[in-house]
C-alpha cells in the first residue's frame, strides 16, 4: 500500500472523536491483536474507542483483555445503548458479509466505515478499503499506520498485541513470503518490551484438552488423494458438540495436516452448526488455492483461503473435492 493511502487513513482517524473497531467473525490472532493494539493506541491519544467483535473473544486471547473491554452483538445493546461513533474501522477483512451481526452496528451507528486489510480484493478497488496484499498480516499495516503515518510512539502493551497479530498470521514467522518486513517489525516490537515467551505460552502453548483430543481425531481421520498430495478431513457437528469446541480451537488442525510429508494442499470441513460447513484451505505454495475458494463464494490468499457452504460435510466435499483434485492433478507429481 502506498504511504499516501495510509496517510489518508491516518487523517481520517485523527479527525474522529470516537471509533468503533471490529474484525471478521471467527476472530483470529491477527484480527484480535490488531484490534487491541489500535484500540489502545487510539485511547492513549484521546480518542474514544469501542471494541465490538462479531462473537465473544476466544479463550486464548482473553489475556489481552483483562478489563473485558471487548463486547459482541449479543450483549452490545445492553452495554452500549444508543451510542454512535464518528468512524467505524474494520480490521483484517474488507468483506461486509464476514462481519455477521456487527455489520448492522457499523451501517447504522457510524458516520462512515473504512477497512484496513491485507487480503487481496477480488473485485475493483474500493476507496474505503485501505489494503496491501503484500503484507503478511494486518498487524504489519497497523504498525506502519501508528509508527510511520501517525508518528505515534508504541508502548509495550501495544507492541505485544501487534507482535501477536504478526506472529499468528505468519505461523510463528514460518510464512513471511521471503519478505524480511515481518521479521524487522517483530524485532522492533521486541525492543519495545514484548515478552516473546509469554506470547508463545498464551498463543501456541496453552491448548485445551478438548483441542488436543480434536487433533488426535483429525490426524487419525485424515484422508488422502492425488497420490498423497491432497489431504482433507470432515469434522462433524457431533464431535464439535461432544468436545464443546470453540471455533478458534479448530483453527490449527489444518496446519498439522499440511505438515504431513508429501501433502501440498490441505482442507478441513468443519460443521460448527448443523447445515453449515466452514471450509479452510491451505497450500505449501505450489498450488494457489484462493481460486478454489472464490469459485465457492469465498476468498483469501494463494496459500490460505476459505469459504462457507450450506449442507452437510459430505455434500460440501462433493462440491469442493473435484475442484481441489483438478487443481492438484493439473501439475504432475515430480517427487523422486
Amino acid at each position: 500500500m502506498q504511504g499516501a493511502r495510509l496517510k489518508e487513513l491516518a487523517a481520517r482517524i485523527s479527525g474522529a472523536r470516537s471509533v468503533l473497531l471490529t474484525t471478521h467473525f471467527g476472530p483470529d490472532g491477527d484480527g484480535v491483536g490488531s484490534t487491541m493494539a489500535l484500540g489502545e493506541a487510539l485511547e492513549e491519544h484521546g480518542i474514544s474507542v469501542t471494541r465490538l467483535l462479531p462473537e465473544p473473544l476466544p479463550r486464548r486471547y482473553r489475556f489481552l483483555d483483562p478489563h473485558s473491554l471487548t463486547t459482541h452483538p449479543a450483549e452490545a445493546k445492553e452495554r452500549l445503548g444508543e451510542r454512535r461513533w464518528d468512524l467505524g474501522l474494520v480490521l483484517d477483512t474488507h468483506q461486509w458479509e464476514l462481519l455477521e451481526d456487527a455489520a448492522e452496528w457499523l451501517r447504522t451507528r457510524t458516520a462512515e466505515t473504512v477497512f484496513l486489510d491485507h487480503h487481496p480484493q477480488a473485485a475493483a478497488m474500493r476507496p474505503e478499503v485501505y489494503g496491501d496484499a503484500d503484507a503478511a498480516s494486518t498487524g504489519e499495516l497497523v504498525y506502519r499506520l501508528l509508527h510511520q503515518s501517525l508518528g505515534w510512539s508504541i508502548t509495550a502493551s501495544v507492541a505485544e498485541a501487534l507482535y501477536i497479530a504478526i506472529s499468528f498470521d505468519t505461523n510463528s514467522f514460518k510464512h513471511i513470503r521471503s519478505n524480511p518486513a515481518s521479521l524487522a517489525i517483530a524485532a522492533d516490537l521486541v525492543t519495545r518490551g514484548v515478552d516473546t515467551n509469554r506470547v508463545y505460552r498464551h498463543l501456541f502453548g496453552s491448548n485445551s484438552p478438548a483441542k488436543a483430543r480434536l487433533l488426535g481425531w483429525v490426524l487419525s481421520s485424515v484422508q488422502f488423494d492425488c497420490g498423497g498430495r491432497l489431504a482433507w478431513v470432515c469434522i462433524p457437528h457431533r464431535l464439535v458438540d461432544e468436545l464443546g469446541l470453540e471455533r478458534d480451537e479448530m483453527r490449527d488442525s489444518i496446519t498439522h495436516i499440511l505438515e504431513i510429508d508429501g501433502v501440498e494442499v490441505a482442507a478441513t470441513l468443519k460443521e460448527m452448526e448443523l447445515g453449515k460447513v466452514q471450509i479452510s484451505l491451505r497450500s505449501k505454495g505450489a498450488f494457489p488455492i484462493s481460486g478454489v475458494a472464490a469459485a465457492l463464494g469465498g476468498g483469501g490468499h494463494p496459500m490460505a483461503a476459505g469459504c462457507d457452504l450450506a449442507g452437510s460435510c459430505e455434500k460440501a466435499w462433493v462440491r469442493l473435492g473435484p475442484l481441489l483434485v483438478q487443481l492438484v492433478e493439473a501439475v504432475p507429481d515430480c517427487r523422486c
